[in-house]
């Protein structure tokens, strides 16, 4: 069609991506105080197939990443993220994915794995309230050891208990909770999980930890400009 087109060189690129310092583009414009969802997912990097883990169980060559997503639940936009080993926990790696956000956060959501002390302490830094929730066996801070950073997991924990003797049953107590706090708002970042994997796949192409964090954040700047195009536009009409 002589059309001329400029098109990268996928081999150089290959070459030079331990080397590249891509950073998270940010599609919409600040827009002031934001919340936050937060979840991790696993991305394979090497190792055995589906058919022969089933077979033949998992080998020692199988390894895995995991990539940690906040995001913001209003446009779907993702606005911090981190690569790690899959030993490291999602409550280790929430400290810095608040830290790295520019934004002020109003509230961050997060399933269980988050109902930890780094995690509410992070939170009491960056002024921000931690919508979790605690583990069944919670308990109060004893009297003589409190600690400011954990007084809104002392308060959940006692609105649970006041819903339990109201409803009768701990897990309603749970599920009025939720609905009360807006936890569910949590359920977006499954969403983004889902949106990654599905767009840019479930597996790592590179093998160094310097690539691998390359590779990753282009595609969430890409995963982020897909969404802006592909997110609905609504307007109020006149009646």
């Amino acid at each position: 069609m002589r059309i001329e087109l400029k098109s990268p060189s996928y081999t150089q690129m290959q070459r030079r991506s331990k080397k590249l310092r891509v950073k998270l583009k940010r599609i919409t414009e600040y827009k002031g105080n934001i919340d936050i969802v937060v979840d991790s997912t696993g991305l394979k990097v090497y190792g055995e197939g589906e058919w022969k883990v089933r077979q033949h169980g998992i080998g020692k060559r199988r390894t895995w990443r995991k990539v940690h997503l906040a995001m913001d639940p209003l446009d779907h936009e993702i606005v911090s993220w981190d690569l790690t080993g899959n030993d490291k926990s999602d409550d280790q790696v929430f400290p810095d994915l608040l830290k790295n956000i520019e934004e002020e956060v109003d509230r961050s959501f997060g399933d269980g794995a988050y109902d930890k002390k780094g995690c509410y302490e992070a939170c009491h830094k960056k002024r921000t309230s931690l919508i979790t929730p605690p583990r069944k066996d919670a308990v109060f801070q004893k009297e003589y050891k409190k600690e400011a950073s954990m007084i809104p997991r002392d308060r959940a924990i006692e609105r649970i208990k006041s819903l339990e003797k109201k409803l009768g049953n701990i897990e309603e107590a749970g599920k009025q909770w939720k609905i009360e706090t807006d936890y569910h708002t949590r359920s977006v970042s499954e969403t983004a999980m889902f949106r990654f994997k599905t767009i840019c796949g479930g597996n790592l192409s590179s093998r160094l930890t310097e690539n691998q964090k390359t590779e990753v954040a282009l595609k969430i700047n890409i995963l982020n400009q897909f969404t802006k195009l592909g997110m609905p536009r609504s307007f109020p009409e006149a009646a």
